[in-house]
């Protein structure tokens, strides 16, 4: 019996670290995504689209507010980091 715990402890804790280094990947991706990729592509859209004379109003509209949304989202995070960070040398 003894063996058989030993055994369902190690592939418990093999399974979630496992879990755990795709987790956060998955959370690292989304961040790069969600606070530097789309914000980065919003702001490009409106030059370009103007550029080409294809400049739609209500998605240039619509592409600024994402970016100042993205934007507040991101500083309140970065805010809420600094409040927690505690440094390991002092």
């Amino acid at each position: 019996m003894r063996k058989y715990w030993e055994f369902f402890k190690a592939s418990y804790q093999i399974t979630f670290s496992y879990r755990v280094g795709i987790m956060i990947r998955l959370i690292r991706d989304f961040i790069m995504i969600f606070f530097f990729i789309l914000p980065v592509m919003l702001l490009i859209y409106v030059p370009v689209t103007a550029l080409l004379n294809i400049l739609d109003w209500k998605l240039a509209g619509m592409s600024v507010i994402m970016v100042i949304l993205t934007w507040i989202i991101s500083e309140r995070f970065w805010q809420y980091g600094l409040k927690s960070y505690s440094s390991a040398s002092s």
